[in-house]
């Protein structure tokens, strides 16, 4: 009798993890209530040194994106390279957050590298964290060594 109760006991913890698990798993890949369309673009331009690029030119990433309404550029970046296993890292400033490296490309590559995003064609007058997406934007982050002539600089 011992036994078959231990066993029983057993079992039914057994189901409570496996419960357990399956509602934090449930939880966590939640479909958006509201879902948009985007598209991200991350590449790197005028690569001189970088073999792996040809043409100068390396994408890292590129692809359509299912989100929730009203997610920023900033979750929007984290999300998608966590998912590519791209290495990414960010800093705040007065002006908000912004990345210091995305790929292994940091903004220490350069006299004046860096990261700059637009948002359908035309760079947002705020940062990637305070820019809210909504339904088809086309995000592209892109990376120079050099940004003084970037986007008429």
């Amino acid at each position: 009798m011992g036994i078959l109760r231990k066993n029983c006991v057993r079992a039914v913890c057994l189901q409570l993890i496996l419960c357990f698990v399956f509602m934090l798993f449930a939880c966590s890949t939640k479909a958006p209530e509201h879902p948009i369309t985007v598209h991200l673009t991350i590449r790197c331009e005028d690569l001189e040194n970088d073999a792996q690029a040809p043409k100068g030119v390396r994408t890292l990433l590129d692809t359509d994106c299912i989100i929730e309404e009203g997610t920023n550029v900033f979750d929007l970046v984290v999300a998608r390279a966590k998912a590519a296993k791209l290495a990414i890292s960010s800093k705040s400033s007065a002006f908000g957050r912004y990345f210091d490296g995305i790929g292994g490309y940091t903004e220490k590559d350069g006299p004046c590298a860096g990261w700059l995003f637009t948002v359908n064609g035309e760079m947002p007058s705020v940062s990637c964290d305070r820019y809210a997406l909504s339904d088809h934007d086309t995000v592209e982050w892109v990376f120079r060594p050099d940004q003084r002539n970037a986007y008429g600089g």
